[in-house]
């Protein structure tokens, strides 16, 4: 089954004669189509791509008043009567009639919008939010997908505040993936696989483009895109000394993934203790093998956690403190460490270089011009129980 990113671009006329306000916005979709038939889902990509866009500048045009274009890929609307408002109408509606027509044309066996934003860069009409020459910081959301579920089992899992106390020993941990070259770095890089236009750019234009893709993958997290710009500073600086940031440490405290990895191991320690008389003293360090935190779907391809960590390299899970319970119940306070490598080898490089040129322009930066990277530590801390 494949997959494909449709981007919007633009093209279309100008004013009307008479011109009594205007709003620019800023404007990005990202949509994903599944069921290509054939071996070819390059070929699909483009018709289906070409397709989608074409027809949601169709509706553009039979459903709004003018609008024009702009050097930067803005579009600016004249005489909306209620600003935003009516922009975000017709922008949800073009999308939802291209995602149609594109189904049925090409006989899709499923259709998702994944998400798309825009702003307000500067507005004449109305006096709103956004309006009267304001600016907004962040996109007005229209549709967002949804984070997985939790899954269901025997442990509950806690919230409980970050006061880390001394672990008493370690009770499971993940396999080592072992990918260094995430951490190599140098001036020996063979860029010759990287578009023309990117091979020989100044080191601003490439962390122009590493910034601009770090903000567009924390767009509804203001917090988290914070902390890709601060490594992003770090990168640059070339410590190499290990990453840690409390507003990471939270978002992933209460991300579904994490959630789900400690219920999963939480379910193994229960039946290791029943195995063992609930005698904590014989139960080994837990090896989860593959199964890890990782942080990639819909939901944090555009709320940061996907860009700043995706998968895991190790992480370590430590026993704070353990309470037995009657019945064979139990609760205890668990401490995870998750490492991660803030770099980027060649085939990540490679496989998303056509989502963004921020991902070449990153692995450029590493591997040719000697910008160090580093390993990210997260810490969480939550109470776990035995239903």
């Amino acid at each position: 089954m494949n997959t494909q990113k449709t981007k919007g671009t633009i093209q279309r006329v100008g004013p009307p004669e008479t011109v009594d306000c205007f709003t620019v916005v800023k404007f990005e979709f990202y949509y994903q189509f599944t069921g290509y038939p054939g071996s070819n889902p390059t070929a699909w990509n483009y018709q289906v791509t070409t397709t989608f866009i074409n027809q949601f500048y169709s509706y553009l045009n039979f459903d709004s008043q003018y609008y024009s274009t702009n050097p930067d890929g803005s579009l600016t609307f004249y005489n909306m009567p209620d600003g935003e408002n009516h922009i975000n109408s017709i922008i949800y509606n073009a999308l939802y009639y291209a995602k149609n027509f594109c189904t049925a044309s090409f006989n899709l066996t499923e259709s998702d919008l994944i998400t798309y934003f825009f702003y307000a860069q500067y507005s004449t009409c109305n006096t709103g939010p956004g309006d009267g020459g304001g600016s907004l910081a962040n996109g007005l959301v229209v549709e967002d997908a949804p984070e997985e579920p939790e899954i269901i089992n025997n442990i509950d899992i806690n919230f409980v505040d970050d006061n880390f106390g001394t672990p008493l020993r370690i009770i499971g941990y993940t396999q080592d993936r072992g990918n260094t070259e995430d951490l190599e770095y140098g001036t020996n890089g063979d860029v010759s696989w990287a578009p023309p236009y990117l091979q020989n750019l100044l080191d601003d234009q490439y962390f122009f483009s590493m910034t601009d893709l770090f903000e567009k993958c924390t767009t509804f997290d203001s917090g988290l895109k914070s902390v890709g710009l601060d490594m992003i500073d770090k990168f640059r600086n070339g410590t190499g000394a290990d990453y840690g940031n409390i507003i990471l440490n939270q978002r992933a405290t209460g991300s579904v993934q994490t959630l789900n990895f400690l219920k999963e191991f939480g379910a193994t320690f229960n039946q290791q203790l029943l195995q063992a008389n609930m005698n904590l003293n014989n139960v080994a360090p837990i090896n989860m093998g593959g199964n890890r935190p990782k942080y990639d779907g819909l939901y944090n391809k555009f709320h940061g956690l996907q860009i700043l960590v995706n998968d895991t390299e190790q992480s370590k899970i430590f026993l704070e403190s353990f309470t037995p319970l009657p019945n064979n119940k139990w609760k205890a306070v668990v401490q995870l460490e998750i490492v991660d490598h803030f770099g980027l080898d060649l085939h990540d490089a490679q496989t998303y270089q056509d989502w963004h040129d921020g991902f070449p322009s990153w692995w450029i930066l590493q591997h040719e011009r000697n910008y160090r990277p580093f390993k990210t530590k997260i810490w969480v801390r939550l109470e776990m129980s035995v239903k």
